[in-house]
């Protein structure tokens, strides 16, 4: 069941990712309030991927938070730490999302494949 804190974005989300019926999860406006265990950028799945994402003015900065988002991601399959960091650095595929004006994007694209169990895809 959907997280009720989250709303879920999908075709212009997806057009505008190219991520085919993809869903998108964005935190909706806290003005400050504790978001408790709400990611703070958007993610999304496919049948074959999990994606994070950073954004930020910086391109450098929006890749470091798109690693972070990543290993986030991580940690919450129950990963320490460290084996995060080693997996976000040799199993994620980063790439430009958008970089057309002051709001530049990454994301990180995380193959399913990676873990042994996944949860049943939205779509099927």
């Amino acid at each position: 069941m959907p997280d009720p804190r989250l709303k879920t974005y999908g075709p212009v989300a997806s057009r505008h990712l190219g991520l085919a019926g993809a869903v998108l999860a964005a935190r909706q406006p806290t003005a400050g309030a504790n978001r408790g265990n709400v990611p703070p950028w958007p993610r999304a799945e496919d049948a074959e991927n999990y994606y994070v994402m950073g954004m930020d003015e910086d391109l450098n900065l929006a890749l470091k938070n798109a690693v972070l988002e990543a290993v986030d991601f991580f940690k919450r399959r129950g990963l320490g730490e460290t084996e995060a960091y080693s997996l976000a650095s040799i199993g994620v595929h980063f790439a430009v999302a958008e970089a057309v004006d002051q709001n530049l994007v990454i994301y990180g694209m995380i193959p399913k494949a990676l873990f042994k169990t996944n949860p049943a895809y939205w779509r099927q």
